[in-house]
């Protein structure tokens, strides 16, 4: 955000500087857009330097702050003719707030560029001719920041989501884990992690098909995800392998969610878990692999059962008492 900001800002700054050099109306005003031009070249070098300690809320401030720079251009124009060269530029804001922000606040910023854009030429101009270029340039960023914000969901939710079962993919578990564990640390919560297997998906696919595996493997996702509570994750951790992060859960906790997604299994298929519960000090990344060596035990054991794997201890070198083992 903050570099696509420095960007907008300095370049919006540059352009006009640069249209001052060449053949324009005399009607503009130079120490105007100079000043203006100066103004957010700045801005964008204060973005690119101190942009990623800005918190949320000085962006939104600064996307006004922009739209306030276009109309102070827009006001210093002598007609509406040349005020069209500046109002071009409340698309960037528009499409910025597209990319980068929620429908909701997207509408917001479009409307108090346009709402900004219409005061600022009902104030200059003494007719009201404006009023149908202002129409189009409105309506043409208002469809553009659509078109962008459309886009920029679909492709969100497909960089985040597993194509075959519509659940999480392996990245987006990574991150909501790591959001977790900072929740968890903070609040002083619990927080356990399944991994499940479903038992010998291979032999199935070789004895009736990848077909007969993939519509197991959606079947099975979608029951999991009904015996699952709202706040709780199931991805698709990877192959026959999904993931559920289980936040504000104890390990017993985390035991009977378990077998509710061990007894979801049916048809004569089966599945084994692994479950680890965060010791309060390891990473994602380390929680995970207790998870796994867990799930590689129910495994060992026969499969179709759920094994807890007991708290990390702070060196892992240490050594780790026998699992807990339940069927």
């Amino acid at each position: 955000m903050a570099l696509a900001g420095a960007v907008m800002f300095a370049s919006g700054g540059i352009l006009t500087l640069v249209a001052m050099r060449l053949p324009h109306p005399e009607g503009m005003s130079s120490a105007t857009q100079v000043l203006t031009s100066s103004i957010a070249i700045a801005s964008g070098a204060l973005m690119a330097a101190a942009g990623r300690w800005l918190p949320l809320w000085a962006f939104h401030v600064l996307l006004q702050f922009g739209n306030v720079l276009v109309a102070w251009g827009i006001y210093a124009a002598d007609d509406f003719q040349l005020s069209r060269v500046f109002a071009l530029l409340y698309l960037w804001g528009a499409l910025y707030a597209s990319y980068f922000f929620s429908r909701r606040m997207m509408l917001l910023h479009m409307g108090s560029g346009a709402l900004s854009y219409a005061a600022v030429a009902w104030l200059r101009f003494e007719n009201l001719d404006w009023i149908a270029e202002w129409f189009v340039v409105v309506g043409s960023f208002v469809v553009a920041g659509f078109v962008v914000n459309w886009m920029t969901q679909r492709i969100h939710s497909l960089a985040r989501t597993d194509p075959l079962t519509n659940l999480a993919n392996r990245r987006t578990l990574e991150q909501e884990l790591a959001r977790e564990l900072g929740r968890a640390e903070r609040d002083q919560r619990p927080m356990s992690i399944l991994l499940v297997d479903l038992d010998n998906l291979k032999c199935i696919n070789d004895a009736h098909g990848h077909g007969a595996g993939d519509t197991l493997l959606k079947s099975a996702g979608a029951a999991w995800k009904e015996r699952l509570r709202a706040g709780d994750l199931l991805a698709r951790y990877g192959g026959d392998e999904f993931a559920a992060i289980l936040p504000d859960c104890s390990l017993h906790d985390a035991t009977l969610v378990a077998e509710r997604l061990r007894s979801a299994v049916s048809d004569g298929y089966s599945c084994s878990v692994g479950i680890a519960l965060w010791n309060g000090h390891e990473t994602g990344d380390e929680l995970l692999r207790r998870a796994d060596r867990a799930l590689y035990e129910a495994k060992r054991l026969g499969r179709n059962r759920v094994v807890a794997a007991p708290l990390a201890p702070l060196m892992p070198e240490i050594g780790t008492p026998d699992p807990v083992v339940g069927m």
